[in-house]
């Protein structure tokens, strides 16, 4: 029995490869995105993979992605992977049910995303049975990277910025508004352009304009994605805005009266061990 299990995002995925009694195998290959990537970039993922795999026969492939919740997105990336890859069956799930079956396993629980965009859904062990609602970057998207990068360039071109992380966003950031703004319409992937900001506050956590900054985006997020939680609930959560500003998140969480779960900044090792506990128990 051969089972390929990955983790996709937008610039870069991770797969593992589980094969009988064998350690586990990882390794990466580019990234795809549904909404914002065409056809040549599916397929340079499936090259990757095969190169990885040869003419190993897979029993099946679970692709876990970003844009890969809609039925009609999806169609395309089975066809392709079955064409292409030898294998028996393709399931395609998105990146919340991702995270819920890495922080949960099998125990229903409410799993959140914050790293380029944002979302929350409740888990009942097995599949995503709500989410909340996502009007995506140019609305939405509260408490992830793109939000908090926005923040910066806001503070930045609207001349808020303390001197010491004005310095830092200008390395980033053209002098001339203009000119952002026409890089930001010009790129692709403009919430992954914004996102990228948000390194500078994470390089500054400890000022007090960042810290603001940061406070108000989680609670944001968590007063209009969480305000429906039970009290004292644990919140899980995966992604690298969680990851890294996880002590901001616990005491934002706190005054909702709510609890900070697991956090991993990706979940494909945790995913991995779901589906090898399915095989086990099967």
């Amino acid at each position: 029995m051969s089972m390929l299990v990955g983790d996709i995002g937008a610039t870069g995925s991770t797969w593992g490869l589980i094969r009988d009694a064998d350690p586990v195998r990882y390794f990466d290959a580019p990234g795809y995105n549904p909404v914002s990537h065409g056809e040549p970039q599916l397929v340079s993922v499936v090259d990757a993979i095969e190169e990885e795999v040869g003419e190993l026969r897979l029993s099946t492939i679970w692709y876990y992605g970003a844009g890969a919740g809609n039925s009609v997105m999806t169609r395309g990336i089975e066809k392709t992977f079955l064409s292409r890859l030898q294998a028996s069956s393709v399931h395609i799930g998105s990146d919340l049910l991702a995270a819920g079956r890495a922080l949960c396993q099998s125990s229903p629980g409410t799993v959140a995303i914050l790293g380029t965009g944002s979302n929350v859904g409740e888990y009942d062990g097995l599949q995503i049975v709500s989410q909340a609602s996502s009007l995506g970057y140019p609305l939405g998207d509260e408490g992830s990277g793109t939000d908090l990068g926005k923040r910066l360039a806001r503070g930045f071109y609207y001349g808020l910025l303390p001197p010491e992380i004005k310095v830092s966003a200008a390395e980033r950031l053209p002098s001339d508004r203009f000119e952002f703004l026409n890089e930001l319409r010009s790129t692709a992937t403009p919430n992954r352009f914004l996102a990228q900001l948000s390194r500078v506050l994470a390089l500054h956590r400890d000022h007090p304009w960042v810290k603001q900054q940061v406070r108000e985006a989680f609670t944001d997020f968590a007063s209009i994605h969480l305000r429906n939680q039970k009290k004292h609930e644990k919140i899980h959560f995966v992604g690298s805005i969680a990851f890294y500003f996880c002590d901001e998140i616990r005491l934002v969480l706190e005054e909702f009266q709510l609890q900070l779960g697991e956090v991993v900044r990706e979940p494909i090792e945790l995913l991995v061990s779901f589906h090898q506990n399915q095989i086990n128990n099967e």
